[in-house]
């Protein structure tokens, strides 16, 4: 036999377990960090249940209603809206024509094309807005679309 000891041979799992680790360790160290540079915001919503964005997506319901005056006019008709699952986007008018009229109210939160609902389980998906109102409650409510641009 051999009296020189035996090296140990370093295990897959082993090298794993300890590159999760540092990983993990980084992960937390990088959302120390975001967490002292972004403020963030929970809001209950009217579903029994609350979401946590940061501050910039959160507007009181006058704000939302400026917001999107300004980025698409004064005639609510005209205002768009993202669905955050298919991406597609649609105006108050596209789907009044296609819900009827009585159903306006729900085109900042039910998808046109997709049944997407903001209000449903997965809400947004953190790619909407929240609205909140006076009572402090709030919904989630699909993005603003990109503003189209005037034809020439």
């Amino acid at each position: 036999m051999c009296d020189t000891p035996r090296r140990r041979s370093v295990r897959t799992e082993e090298v794993k377990d300890a590159l999760s680790q540092a990983a993990w360790r980084g992960q937390r160290k990088e959302d120390e960090i975001m967490k002292d540079t972004v403020e963030r915001v929970t809001v209950n919503l009217s579903t029994n249940r609350s979401v946590t964005t940061i501050k910039e997506k959160v507007f009181t319901l006058s704000e939302w209603r400026e917001e999107a005056k300004k980025r698409f006019g004064k005639n609510p008709d005209n205002w768009r809206f993202r669905c955050p699952k298919c991406k597609r986007e649609w105006s108050v008018a596209e789907y009044a024509e296609t819900k009827g009229r009585d159903n306006i109210e729900s085109a900042f939160q039910e998808c046109l094309y997709c049944d997407w609902k903001s209000y449903g389980l997965l809400g947004t998906m953190g790619d909407g807005l929240v609205v909140t109102f006076e009572d402090g409650s709030g919904g989630e409510v699909f993005n603003f679309a990109e503003q189209k641009k005037a034809e020439e």
